[in-house]
């Protein structure tokens, strides 16, 4: 009888560093699509074996590139490849500090070994499934053209919101359900989409490719058609807000624009009891219109509906009661006749002869930037019905507009500064939010 000579832990155990391969990888493929790691706990518990020679198994699986561990200290949630991988070396020294009962620590198949697993076909209508199926970080993102929001905003079927910074998408509720049924191919959901910049800063949407996972196949193969190349960066708010977890430093540019139509509002009210503008947004721009946005498609006849929409918002929203009692709504002109024609006065004119008959300075020049910012809006929105102009597409209309939202913008914070100052709004208790006063807004 020989005596049984102990395992030694350094030597690999090739079957046992297979199964726990095999186990990690079957667990990543199952069919829930949701590509997840295996706890260590649960291949501990399946295979029986010594922790020491489970731990040098793993070990030989990170040392040869064909598996990767994760854990909570390299992701909140790692259950699931987030944002990628720890450096091999810093895993090889994690898997020093394990005990067998480690449920927070993760094993991954490698991407070399995902791109040798599924049959060479799968997924191929699919593209970002298959990505997912061959190790892509679940918040890696890729960027598309703008036009590709159209779809989803131009159709009254789905629940389209845009900040500017991120929004979502999904089928509305009494079209997936009940009489006006809508293919089921069609009933998508991008729980969230944001949107990122090439180093020329022309603006793009970016979604994670978790949420592309989550399309249909159609609409996955309609996104792949827009998919851009090359470099682009993500929002930083919207990164800040949706990887980091931590709240958004500003806010976008229309959000900031609707806020200070309804704090203008609430000082008119305080002022002459009365609201300056007919319509107001929210106090937190809840009521913003859909269409509000800067533009997805830089084209001619999209860049005078956004003008016109803008102009609706601004001078045009202005109620000429407010005026009432406080200055003259007419004015009167002598004609060739030598009669008096009376006409009515437009808003832009009434506004900027009320302020200047109650606010006192000694330097106007700021507040004639913004009254000059009103009239050419409005100049730019009456400009298409006096002329028959094919449509043209040229993304310099994408920067013509937001830099008419941003002097639009501007000309209602100079009129909410102004109005703050007075007497009785000092001390009604309006709140201005931080973000304003401290200017951050993205204007770029």
């Amino acid at each position: 009888m020989t005596e049984e000579t102990p395992a030694d832990s350094s030597r690999t155990d090739v079957g046992l560093a297979a199964s726990c391969l095999s186990q990690a990888t079957a667990h990543y493929l199952r069919d829930d699509g949701d590509f997840n790691g295996l706890p260590l706990a649960h291949i501990s518990a399946a295979t029986g074996r010594s922790w020491s020679e489970l731990q040098q198994a793993l070990t030989d699986l990170v040392e040869a590139g064909a598996a990767h561990v994760h854990w909570g200290y390299v992701d909140v949630n790692p259950h699931i490849n987030r944002r990628g991988f720890a450096p091999k070396a810093a895993q090889l020294e994690h898997l020093k500090t394990l005990d067998a009962t480690e449920y927070y620590t993760c094993l991954y198949p490698s991407e070399d070994v995902l791109k040798a697993t599924p049959p060479a076909g799968a997924y191929a209508n699919r593209p970002y499934t298959r990505e997912l199926a061959l190790g892509a970080a679940q918040f890696g993102y890729r960027s598309f053209e703008l036009q590709v929001l159209e779809t989803y905003r131009n159709d009254p079927r789905y629940y389209y919101t845009c900040s500017d910074i991120g929004g979502s998408i999904c089928i509305s509720s009494e079209h997936s359900q009940g009489g006006q049924q809508v293919r089921e191919s069609d009933q998508v959901l991008v729980e969230t989409f944001g949107f990122s910049y090439d180093e020329h800063r022309n603006r793009a949407v970016a979604v994670f490719v978790r949420y592309l996972h989550d399309l249909s196949a159609e609409h996955q193969q309609m996104w792949r058609a827009r998919q851009l190349e090359g470099s682009h960066g993500l929002h930083p708010d919207y990164y800040r807000a949706n990887v980091l977890g931590e709240w958004p430093e500003h806010i976008s540019l229309l959000e900031a624009l609707c806020i200070e139509v309804w704090l203008i509002n609430q000082m008119a009210q305080v002022i002459r009891k009365r609201p300056l503008f007919r319509q107001d947004f929210g106090q937190h721009a809840e009521n913003r219109p859909k269409k509000l946005a800067l533009l997805i498609r830089p084209t001619l006849e999209e860049f005078n509906a956004a003008v016109l929409l803008l102009d609706k918002v601004l001078s045009d929203n202005i109620s000429t009661k407010f005026f009432e009692g406080a200055i003259p709504l007419e004015s009167e002109m002598e004609r060739r006749d030598g009669k008096i024609e009376v006409r009515p006065k437009g808003t832009i004119t009434l506004l900027d002869e009320y302020l200047r008959s109650v606010y006192r300075t000694n330097d106007w020049s700021v507040w004639d930037e913004a009254i000059a910012s009103l009239r050419k809006v409005r100049k730019l929105r009456q400009s298409p019905a006096h002329a028959v102009k094919e449509d043209v597409f040229d993304p310099e209309y994408a920067r013509q507009f937001r830099e008419l939202c941003v002097e639009g913008y501007g000309a209602l914070q100079t009129l909410r500064t102004c109005l703050q100052r007075h007497p009785a709004v000092r001390g009604a208790g309006i709140e201005v939010p931080h973000a304003l006063e401290e200017g951050k807004v993205w204007t770029e």
